[in-house]
């Protein structure tokens, strides 16, 4: 078996066993609208275009904690009124989840949200969790459509939430799972990124919980929207997301306004190292609804490597009439050096034989670049020291005589693809070979 199988195995086992569940519950399932993403790209719960490389895995762990989250409706309704300061109920839950990237433009994704405590006003008529546990299992995938359309990426993105909740009266008793169909697009403009989603959440509600004052909640449009900014000297996304839904018709016990929900939050990304980012933020309710808290506070990690399988073929050429272009990918140095790895002499040797093959050799420039983690000025250097290793190996074994060569440092200038996510960090790790 190989390991690509074998991780996608691994996957339909968490969600088969997966069989411990939360029971009479008043919040949660899927209108419990804080939901990270599977992949841990870019956003917080916002999708991106992009998708996970082959044989990348993802793995991601959050919890966050919400005061209020029983709808508020000024005049009755089956919750109290509520404002900031007065607390009626908290809810604490975490969310586990793991994304690989199965091929090209193409992931898929399983999530966890586990019930942690919650706390309620014993005066108020409210309903609660009898314990904890996991309150619904979320599988996905993502396919991206295109990386450059007019400039921006497309992808879709096909989840199923599958409920785990007993006498849950947001979905109704005997309920089948809801199936999403949502859109992403994304926009860089530099250090700024932009990510628009909208789709449709089809449900199969069961029958209403007696006496639980709620209908179960009809179909929804799904929709969000998000931003960040890059801070390259700090390793630091600034995120600010907006994310809502609107049910398709009101019910006799929910109206359209009570069965909408619309949140706002923001938050940081920082890149403790390469592949590991830590996340923190907070986040408030736009109007009353479905799960929206008065205030969220929210923390959590993502854990990237790979690839697990499918390596990428980390030689990449380019011709034109001018000159040919290499490009390694990830070049394997010895950690803050610009040694060579044993691991790296199969490209290196790679390298040599296809410039060996190019003729006539004019003029060879190697130039180094970086991700942006560390010190900018540091990373300058370093990529100078690693493009004059392969300068030195190139006059070495190819040959070369040294005045044809020369050796330049862009350190982290010049980025190939986004610095705020592990894979991207991977592509801008690379050497550059020109021949003329």
């Amino acid at each position: 078996m190989n390991s690509k199988n074998q991780c996608l195995r691994v996957l339909l086992s968490l969600f088969l066993l997966a069989d411990f569940s939360a029971s009479a519950n008043m919040i949660g399932s899927d209108a419990q609208n804080f939901s990270p993403t599977q992949d841990g790209l870019d956003f917080v719960t916002v999708h991106s275009s992009e998708t996970l490389d082959p044989g990348i895995l993802n793995l991601g762990f959050f919890v966050n904690y919400a005061q209020n989250t029983f709808p508020a409706y000024e005049g009755g309704g089956p919750a109290p009124n509520q404002s900031v300061f007065d607390k009626n109920d908290s809810f604490t839950s975490a969310d586990i989840n793991f994304a690989i990237g199965v091929s090209k433009n193409f992931q898929v994704g399983m999530s966890f949200p586990y019930v942690i405590d919650q706390t309620f006003d014993t005066k108020q008529n409210l309903g609660r969790f009898e314990g904890s546990g996991t309150s619904e299992i979320r599988g996905a995938a993502k396919f991206r459509i295109t990386e450059d359309y007019k400039g921006w990426g497309i992808a879709t993105v096909v989840s199923m939430n599958h409920n785990r909740i007993k006498n849950n009266p947001y979905v109704g008793d005997g309920a089948g799972p809801n199936f999403n169909l949502e859109f992403a697009a994304d926009k860089d403009f530099g250090k700024w990124n932009f990510a628009f989603n909208l789709g449709h959440r089809w449900r199969d509600p069961g029958s209403p919980i007696p006496n639980a004052g709620i209908d179960p909640l009809p179909n929804q449009i799904i929709a969000s929207a998000a931003g960040s900014y890059l801070l390259t000297s700090i390793d630091t996304k600034l995120i600010l997301e907006i994310y809502g839904s609107q049910p398709t018709k009101s019910t006799s016990n929910l109206t359209n306004r009570q069965g909408s929900s619309f949140e706002a939050l923001a938050g940081l990304k920082h890149d403790i190292t390469r592949n590991l980012a830590f996340h923190v933020g907070g986040g408030t309710e736009l109007g009353h609804g479905t799960s929206t808290p008065d205030w969220r506070v929210y923390s959590g990690i993502n854990y990237a490597f790979g690839p697990v399988f499918d390596k990428v073929a980390r030689l990449l050429e380019t011709r034109s009439a001018k000159f040919v272009s290499f490009t390694v990918l990830d070049l394997q140095f010895e950690f803050n050096s610009a040694k060579l790895t044993p691991e790296s002499k199969p490209v290196i040797d790679e390298l040599v034989e296809r410039i060996q093959n190019v003729k006539p050799i004019n003029v060879v420039t190697v130039e180094g670049h970086t991700d942006s983690v560390g010190n900018a000025a540091y990373n300058q250097q370093l990529s100078l020291q690693r493009a004059e290793t392969i300068k030195a190996v190139l006059i070495d074994r190819v040959p070369l005589p040294p005045g044809k060569v020369k050796a330049v440092g862009k350190g982290e200038t010049e980025p190939i693809a986004d610095n705020g996510n592990f894979q991207g960090r991977q592509k801008n790790r690379r050497v550059e070979v020109k021949v003329e």
